[in-house]
C-alpha cells in the first residue's frame, strides 16, 4: 500500500484503539496510518468504495467495507462496536467527502461521546462540485479585493 506521509495526522499517545474512516480518496492515507501504528494498537477501518473490486488488503486492521449504494459510511460507523471505557480510549481519523465527514464527526462526538480533541477530520472533496465549479485564482483575487482592509 502506497500512501502519502499522511499530512496532518498526529499519532496520539495512549489511545489503544484507532478508528479510521473514509472513502476511496482516503484509502492511501488509511493504509499509511495502519502501517505506522505502534504494536498493540487496535485499528478499525470503515471504508466506502464503489464495489468489492475496489477492496484492498489492510493488514493489521479490522476493515468494514461499505459498497456505494448498499448503505452509507455513517450507517457503517454506527454499526461498529467501539470500547466505551476510559481504559480503552478511541482516537478517530475521518477523511473523504466533506458532508459525509461532517456527519461521521457529529455522530462520534454527539452520539458516541468522543472528545472533539480525539477526532481528526478533513474533507477531501465535496459532492457535486467539479473543477469547473471551483473558484479560480482570479475569483479569489476578486474576493480579496472586495474585502475591507483593517488595521
Amino acid at each position: 500500500m502506497l500512501g502519502p506521509a499522511v499530512a496532518g495526522y498526529r499519532s496520539p499517545d495512549g489511545e489503544p484503539v484507532r478508528l479510521l474512516v473514509g472513502d476511496e480518496t482516503a484509502l492511501p492515507a488509511i493504509g499509511a496510518i495502519v502501517e505506522q501504528l505502534p504494536a498493540g494498537t487496535r485499528a478499525v477501518a470503515v471504508v466506502e468504495v464503489a464495489g468489492p473490486e475496489e477492496e484492498q488488503e489492510l493488514p493489521g486492521a479490522d476493515v468494514h467495507w461499505v459498497h456505494r449504494g448498499a448503505g452509507t459510511l455513517l450507517d457503517a460507523v454506527r454499526a461498529v462496536e467501539l470500547p466505551a471505557t476510559p481504559a480503552e480510549p478511541v482516537f478517530a481519523w475521518v477523511a473523504g467527502e466533506a458532508s459525509a465527514v461532517r456527519a461521521v464527526r457529529r455522530h462520534l462526538v454527539g452520539e458516541r461521546g468522543l472528545d472533539k480533541a480525539r477526532v481528526a477530520f478533513t474533507g477531501y472533496w465535496r459532492r457535486d462540485l467539479t473543477q469547473d465549479d471551483a473558484p479560480t485564482e482570479q475569483d479569489m483575487a476578486d474576493v480579496a479585493e472586495q474585502m475591507p482592509v483593517t488595521s
